[in-house]
């Protein structure tokens, strides 16, 4: 996965970065905004290739990635700064995280319409039960 998450930061840095009418909506992102460049960064995930994607959709992934280790990384530091346990267990890779996402998304189009970020960390709750019994 490392080889083709640097494969799209050199597609990006490369000019391959899509036009403002091809990029995910506004940030805050939707989960309309992310649900293609997350179900491509899966898809690299699961047949680790990135050979069907468009250069626009393997750098659209990589936004999708990135939230992914944002999500992480804060669930982790900020945990632990507060002497409490993370909600996501240490150890979960991303691409474990980004598949949760995913079939959250998929499972629940009603919500979509909804900040990324809220229905990621939902999708976190529902598998990791977060808030119960977290702290240490």
């Amino acid at each position: 996965m490392k080889a083709v998450m640097v494969a799209a930061v050199l597609l990006t840095l490369c000019g391959a970065m899509p036009t403002k009418a091809q990029t995910p909506g506004p940030f805050p992102f939707t989960g309309n905004d992310l649900m293609p460049a997350c179900e491509a960064a899966d898809y690299m995930n699961i047949t680790r290739s990135y050979l069907n994607l468009s250069k626009e959709m393997i750098a659209h992934a990589g936004v999708c990635m990135g939230q992914m280790d944002a999500i992480l990384y804060f669930n982790q530091t900020l945990a632990l700064s507060a002497g409490n346990k993370p909600c996501i267990p240490i150890g979960t890779t991303t691409d474990q995280l980004l598949s949760n996402v995913v079939n959250y998304l998929r499972a629940h189009p009603e919500e979509r319409h909804l900040n990324f970020m809220l229905l990621a960390m939902k999708a976190t709750n529902n598998t990791w039960h977060c808030g119960e019994g977290r702290a240490q």
